[in-house]
């Protein structure tokens, strides 16, 4: 298996392996390699297949330095979801910035970047149903309150109709987001997205 984490590519195959198709020497791990005259007898499962996206290589140096400059894992984690947008980001990414026990507390309202960003037009969608249902359209990212005929996809949240803000859209405050232990016939219902 060869995976390329920089480019979320990966490669797998199988091969039965006996002393006569390795090379003699070792790397410093110990492992050994296979000659190259026998790498067409490999069994491909699969090339190029898509990893997860590894958002922490991914973004930019500066992004990157400027995420892990403070040294609270709340300020650290607050700064990633300012510089990263409209992107997924997995627990893996929020566990390496906050780098401390119960790492999704950081993540959370009452206290955590959800309540600490809703100031500043960020909404962050987890991994609920009632969540995943604005997620299709919006991710984590910076919202506006929708115009009408932009032709932009809206949802509903909180009373009024939201869209994803532009950088020309002046920041407001992120609506309250669903909660996720209701069902969808409580009043935190959100409507599909559509156009308006």
């Amino acid at each position: 298996m060869r995976r390329s984490a920089s480019r979320s590519r990966a490669r797998s195959g199988l091969l039965r392996v006996d002393q006569e198709r390795l090379n003699t020497g070792v790397n410093r791990d110990l492992r050994a390699t296979l000659k190259a005259a026998h790498r067409d007898k490999i069994l491909r499962l699969w090339r190029d297949a898509e990893l997860a996206e590894s958002v922490l290589l991914q973004i930019s140096d500066a992004d990157r330095e400027a995420v892990f400059v403070s040294s609270s894992g709340q300020a650290r984690l607050n700064e990633l979801f300012r510089r990263v947008q409209r992107r997924r980001i997995g627990c893996n990414a929020v566990r390496t910035v906050v780098q401390q026990r119960d790492c999704m507390k950081r993540l959370r309202g009452n206290g955590g970047s959800r309540s600490a960003l809703r100031d500043e037009g960020i909404g962050i969608m987890g991994d609920y149903g009632s969540h995943r249902h604005i997620a299709r359209l919006l991710i984590s990212a910076r919202v506006a309150p929708a115009v009408p005929g932009a032709g932009k996809p809206v949802v509903e949240m909180d009373g009024r109709f939201w869209s994803l803000a532009s950088p020309e859209d002046p920041v407001h405050r992120a609506p309250a987001l669903p909660s996720h232990s209701h069902s969808a016939a409580s009043s935190d219902h959100v409507d599909g997205p559509r156009r308006r």
